[in-house]
């Protein structure tokens, strides 16, 4: 038989009269594509099945009939690999195919109940349905969320036994999509509103809120952090040859943890409110603090700190800019803020060369022996390697320019003597 899907043609229209109540209903003959309907062969790959059969749902039937224009008969079984969660998977939708052309009989009841379906599928049709597996490819679920659909479906696994529950707006599913796709791709919570169907963004904000709290409650433990993992474990299975090579001899019984520890010191920072408090601080100058700073030689703060001489040519101007003066061996006038809650950190008022009216605020904790951490309000303060020039600026001067004896001549001050014997000669 010509398996071709074939458009409606040839209707034939009847009346029969139910003899019962003396009604006259209307009935309606198509041709129709339609697929096998045995119990022992799969209505979607035409396979043998002898066990772990299953039965095709009313949704995917509906389904099929409305995008396909073939027809599932009711009571049709196929293979259980074609469901995923009790729906036809993508797959097993393009796979399904007419298997002979049948006339079939509607009444006008059939006709009625068959709109009514393709109505509510009509309505339940979403912009992003995470809930239905056919809505969305597996490209579609990458770019949206950065998961494949199988990853998307392990993560949502996790919430499926938290306190998260499907509420009246959106689903499970839907909730973690939306965390997903703010992480992704940034949006604001009234584009996400518009794309997920929700009423405003205090509902996207009460969502994002419910699902980082599941997931911190039962993904983060299970994935995250020296708990979810033992000592041999790291050992071998996330310990490269090439790693034991340069770090550990080549012992094969050592484990190598890299820990990025960026903002670390951030989160320090915000949590004691040191950012935006200035009654945490007061004002002392750099003598008050000179013998409790750590002594570094320009090539220890090149290879520990800066990692790089960029920073260390702009660092010269802003010392003599806070300073007032080129000449950083004698008496300097540089003060400092220090911290009232940790004396081991201060920060140094610098002005910007590039905004007149911005001041940063590098923040320093150090020891005697070594500068432990850094960081900055500007825009490179927060950079993964090295440090800005801001910084670099307070700790060249605290650590090694005060400690010279002979000052270092620099154009900058060259220029500012011109200056001063231009006036003087005036």
């Amino acid at each position: 038989m010509d398996s071709d899907i074939i458009d409606v043609a040839k209707v034939a229209i009847t009346s029969d009269t139910n003899s019962t109540f003396g009604i006259t209903q209307e009935t309606i003959t198509l041709p129709m594509n339609c697929t096998t309907s045995s119990h022992k062969t799969c209505c979607i790959c035409s396979a043998n099945m002898e066990r772990n059969s299953r039965t095709v749902s009313a949704e995917d039937r509906d389904l099929i009939f409305l995008k396909k224009n073939i027809l599932i008969p009711e009571g049709a079984r196929c293979c259980s690999q074609h469901l995923d969660d009790d729906r036809l998977t993508k797959n097993a939708v393009d796979k399904v195919g007419p298997f002979s052309i049948q006339s079939k009989r509607f009444s006008s009841s059939d006709v009625q109940l068959l709109i009514s379906r393709w109505q509510i599928l009509f309505e339940q049709q979403k912009r992003f349905d995470f809930d239905n597996p056919l809505s969305l490819s597996d490209d579609e679920y990458q770019i949206l969320t950065s998961l494949t659909k199988v990853q998307f479906e392990d993560l949502a696994s996790y919430l499926f036994n938290s306190n998260i529950r499907n509420s009246s707006n959106r689903s499970i599913r839907t909730a973690l999509a939306i965390l997903l796709c703010k992480l992704r791709l940034g949006l604001s919570l009234n584009i996400l509103a518009v794309l997920f169907q929700l009423p405003d963004k205090k509902a996207v904000s009460r969502s994002l809120k419910t699902v980082r709290a599941a997931l911190m409650a039962r993904f983060v433990p299970s994935n995250l952090g020296f708990n979810h993992i033992t000592r041999q474990e790291i050992i071998d299975q996330h310990t490269s040859t090439m790693a034991r090579r340069l770090m550990c001899d080549a012992e094969s019984n050592t484990a190598i943890v890299v820990i990025d520890g960026t903002y670390l010191y951030i989160q320090f920072l915000q949590r004691n409110n040191l950012k935006k408090s200035s009654s945490k601080w007061h004002a002392i100058d750099h003598i008050d603090i000179i013998d409790e700073f750590p002594i570094l030689s320009e090539d220890e703060i090149v290879s520990n700190i800066t990692l790089g001489t960029f920073q260390l040519k702009r660092a010269r101007s802003y010392v003599e800019e806070n300073a007032s003066t080129t000449d950083l061996t004698g008496s300097v006038n540089y003060t400092i803020h220090r911290c009232q809650e940790f004396p081991d950190i201060i920060r140094v008022p610098t002005q910007s060369v590039h905004v007149s009216r911005a001041q940063y605020h590098p923040i320093i904790r150090f020891t005697r022996e070594e500068i432990l951490d850094w960081w900055c309000d500007c825009t490179a303060g927060n950079c993964v390697i090295g440090c800005c020039s801001h910084i670099a600026s307070a700790i060249c001067f605290l650590s090694f320019e005060r400690w010279q004896t002979q000052s270092s001549p620099k154009p900058s001050g060259t220029f500012i003597n011109f200056v001063a014997n231009a006036a003087a000669q005036q």
